[in-house]
């Protein structure tokens, strides 16, 4: 497990052996979490040029069966090494190479070139 927030859980794991960050809705989202999520999902198309760089590449997106139930999913490349909740959380930033660090700094100008508002504070 990586983390949580409004939306529900984050978990690490594998995808084609490469290291992915697994977000997925908890089992009670309403409508406006899932919408949430799509939106989160069309975003990502639309920044396609972008992934990989300056935000994580979308791998997939769908739902996933957690505990007998279908819940919406998102699946993006690990950045770094976030590999679980071992770290304290005032540790993780460091375990990011310095050029990702660099780069996290710059993206917000690039996001908004292309018209997105980054809604994380």
């Amino acid at each position: 497990r990586l983390g949580s927030g409004r939306s529900g859980i984050v978990y690490s794991g594998l995808a084609a052996g490469r290291p992915v960050a697994v977000k997925v809705a908890d089992a009670d989202a309403d409508a406006e979490i899932i919408r949430e999520l799509r939106s989160e999902v069309e975003v990502y198309q639309h920044l396609a040029e972008l992934q990989g760089d300056d935000i994580p590449r979308l791998i997939d997106h769908g739902l996933l069966e957690v505990d007998g139930t279908l819940r919406p999913a998102l699946v993006q490349e690990q950045i770094g090494n976030w590999a679980g909740a071992d770290y304290p959380e005032e540790d993780q930033p460091e375990m990011l190479p310095l050029s990702v660090r660099q780069s996290a700094m710059d993206t917000p100008d690039r996001l908004h070139i292309c018209g997105v508002v980054h809604g994380d504070h």
